[in-house]
């Protein structure tokens, strides 16, 4: 797509939304505990329409970070070697800072970290994605890999299964759990 088709659909999309509240999530309670016990509970709970809520930027002011977005995640399909990873992450920071409050711009740079071998560093972005949205299985998946490079098995071990809990057939996040079992020792419970 062109950069002008994709303002044009951005427009059509965002003309038709209107601000109103960010929905309650609906959630069993043991996805409720799961999230709580790691600390993640009383940020907001956004919807995928982010740029909808109160508080945050209009949709219409956002157009030029959604097209850096669209850039930084067309980049990110394309190349895989963690130096040319590394070279996209100025960009998206960019991004996110322009839009703090992004669930997906915080989860965007938390992925380049990662995929840039820097998991380190992964782990402030991916935790404010999580702030921001403690259900998203994506955010909790990502920093539980964040945590298994760094060695910090339990907490990994604790973020794939909040996971879980909020979606328990992600086979992604399950093959997460059960490597970092298989490397704290835990074999027992893999």
């Amino acid at each position: 797509r062109t950069a002008a088709k994709l303002l044009d659909e951005l427009r059509n999309r965002y003309d038709a939304m209107t601000p109103g509240e960010a929905v309650v999530p609906q959630w069993d309670s043991a996805a409720r505990r799961a999230i709580e016990q790691l600390g993640y509970m009383g940020g907001s709970t956004m919807t995928t329409e982010e740029f909808v809520s109160p508080g945050l930027p209009d949709p219409k002011d956002m157009q030029d970070v959604l097209l850096q977005f669209k850039a930084a995640r067309d980049y990110l399909d394309q190349h895989e070697k963690p130096e040319e990873i590394a070279a996209l992450i100025p960009l998206v920071q960019n991004v996110v800072e322009q839009s703090p409050n992004s669930r997906t711009f915080q989860f965007l740079l938390g992925l380049c970290y990662m995929r840039a071998n820097q998991p380190a560093e992964a782990l402030r972005p991916l935790e404010t994605a999580i702030r921001i949205d403690p259900r998203n299985t994506a955010s909790l998946t990502r920093m539980g890999d964040a945590l298994a490079q760094l060695k910090r098995f339990d907490e990994a071990i604790s973020h794939y299964r909040a996971a879980l809990a909020v979606e328990g057939k992600n086979a992604e996040t399950h093959a997460g759990l059960a490597d970092v079992l298989h490397r704290a020792g835990k074999l027992d419970e893999a």
